[in-house]
């Protein structure tokens, strides 16, 4: 499978990326990403998700502290290889039964390489935030401490 490659987005609009987390049967299974093209405008119902890049604390699995190590997940037709943190709140929220499944994240939504999307999108934050139906702030998985 290719890598994921962006359609772009009209910087001169409200346009936004929203993910849905494909359902599966089991926990372990891997995860599989629909991202969808929709405007700020009228926007469907989503959720937005807050989280840290890097390890949440220290005392995770080594990986969880590399700098630039990453998990492949399906998203559309393609690969697109998120960090540890990321494809552990992915993997949470699609066990959790959510009325709404849309959801905007900063790091798949961006085309990251096109400087000019990113400087529109950054724009874009506040109205996101404030459309979103809530905000999942995710800490990392449970400890034996949490």
């Amino acid at each position: 499978m290719s890598l994921f490659t962006y359609e772009p987005l009209n910087v001169r609009s409200t346009d936004i990326r929203l993910v849905e987390i494909l359902a599966t049967e089991n926990w372990s299974d891997p995860l599989e990403l629909k991202l969808i093209h929709t405007s700020l405008t009228r926007p469907p119902e989503y959720l937005t998700l807050s989280y840290t890049w890097g390890a949440p604390f220290n005392g995770l699995c080594p990986e969880w502290n590399e700098e630039n190590a990453t998990i492949p997940i399906k998203l559309n037709n393609g690969v697109f290889y998120a960090r540890w943190n990321l494809e552990s709140a992915l993997r949470h929220l699609r066990s959790y039964n959510w009325d709404t499944k849309l959801i905007w994240i900063d790091a798949i939504r961006i085309d990251q390489e096109n400087s000019d999307e990113k400087a529109h999108q950054i724009i874009l934050m506040k109205d996101i935030y404030a459309k979103s139906r809530m905000t999942v702030i995710w800490l990392g998985p449970a400890t034996a401490d949490s």
